[in-house]
């Protein structure tokens, strides 16, 4: 397990996706009804990242197309999507938010 640091609380956006990168992966980073949510950043239907994507009611829209994703689950809502996103579990830290890596969900 590997512990992939988001940032600082008090400097994360909550209005917005927060983008973190890994070696081999973009993570999306969501605030949520006062949830963190970690997600793949990219929208299966055509990799075009969705931490600039609206949020509304736990799902992050794409922004190119529209499909909507459940932020809990990484499950598709709608077309043109036909697949989920990897979810990954978050962990705080003191004051420092985290991706879990290695235990995808």
């Amino acid at each position: 397990m590997i512990l992939l640091k988001v940032g600082n609380l008090e400097g994360l956006s909550r209005d917005r996706g927060n983008c973190v990168e890994s070696a081999a992966e973009s993570i999306a980073v969501f605030h949520v009804n006062g949830e963190w949510h970690a997600i793949e950043n990219r929208c299966p239907h055509r990799d075009i990242p969705l931490d600039d994507g609206p949020v509304i009611a736990g799902e992050i829209i794409c922004p190119l197309h529209g499909a909507r994703f459940d932020l809990r689950t990484g499950k598709h809502q709608n077309p043109p999507a036909e697949s989920d996103l990897k979810t990954y579990p978050v962990r705080i830290v003191g004051s420092e938010l985290f991706v879990v890596m290695g235990k995808k969900t």
